[in-house]
């Protein structure tokens, strides 16, 4: 009898830790916050500030690199650039407001979804007087280059025939 509490009580402990470890190693997802939708493509921005996914429509795959910081809009006080530490969400005005707490500033951005594009301006910087720098991005994406042959050529036209 004593043998089967102690192995029901290994068994707790080992689960136990799995699941520590779990939620220890895997970063948390960050919950999505604004959702913009044009015809061709999908962004979604995090309670961070952050894009969490960059949607190609038609197929529904996310070209956002998995694990790699990728903040809407960064700013730069004191020779530092700063992320922001978490947004919210004004569906109304259509409006996203970044905090960058350790920089004490607020952004302001607005955001909205074209047929063809999405539109993203900064209308409100708090206080401008101490940011040397806005930075859009970067926006890390897994899009694989391949080569097309010895030379590639970009663009609509062929050689000797472009039609513009």
């Amino acid at each position: 009898m004593k043998s089967v509490k102690g192995n029901h009580m290994m068994k707790t402990t080992v689960t136990s830790i799995v699941l520590l470890l779990t939620i220890l190693i895997c970063p948390a997802a960050e919950k999505s916050l604004v959702t913009l939708r044009s015809r061709a493509a999908t962004i979604t921005i995090a309670e961070n500030g952050a894009l969490s996914a960059l949607i190609r429509n038609d197929d529904g795959r996310n070209y956002l690199a998995p694990g790699q910081p990728a903040p809407l809009l960064s700013v730069r006080v004191g020779g530092t650039v700063h992320v922001p530490d978490f947004a919210s969400w004004d569906e109304q005005a259509k409006r996203l407001t970044l905090r960058f707490t350790k920089a004490d500033v607020k952004a302001v951005v607005t955001a909205e979804a074209k047929s063809t594009h999405s539109v993203f301006e900064l209308v409100d910087l708090q206080p401008t007087n101490r940011v040397e720098l806005v930075l859009w991005g970067p926006y890390p994406t897994k899009i694989e280059l391949r080569t097309l042959g010895p030379a590639t050529r970009i663009g609509k036209g062929q050689a000797g025939n472009d039609s513009r």
